[in-house]
């Protein structure tokens, strides 16, 4: 299932003429729900996608990367342009209509499964990072 959801986006990524950098290294069995797993994936990578579609081509950029040991932690950045905000939680904010509904069921997720998410911007590049123990 989660080949399936990178599979799709990395060829819609592709598509648009974004570079993506994967290193995935998922165990056997994930410590979360798959399926779950798989919504989020889905949401972080559609909305890096969507940051990074209006930069010029050479701008577009983003890295994947996913760790099981000693914790598990995946992990998405891409380059953008113009300001990001973020509400009193630190919780990225959408001025964009219609958009947000993706963050909320990540959020939904963590909350469910007892996991962090941590949302930031650093050096040009907007960051997500799930944390499991």
């Amino acid at each position: 299932m989660l080949d399936a959801v990178f599979a799709s986006y990395f060829q819609i990524a592709e598509a648009e003429g974004i570079k993506i950098t994967a290193d995935m290294d998922l165990p056997k069995k994930l410590p979360v729900d798959a399926a779950a797993f798989s919504i989020v994936i889905a949401n972080a990578l559609e909305n890096a996608i969507h940051a990074v579609s209006s930069l010029p081509e050479d701008k577009r950029v983003i890295h994947c990367k996913c760790i099981h040991y000693p914790q598990f932690i995946f992990h998405v950045s891409n380059s953008y342009d113009g300001e990001v905000l973020f509400d009193e939680e630190n919780i990225p904010i959408s001025k964009e209509g219609g958009h947000g509904i993706g963050t909320a069921s990540s959020l939904a997720y963590c909350e469910k499964y007892n996991v962090i998410c941590d949302y930031r911007t650093e050096d040009g590049w907007f960051i997500m990072q799930i944390f499991q123990s």
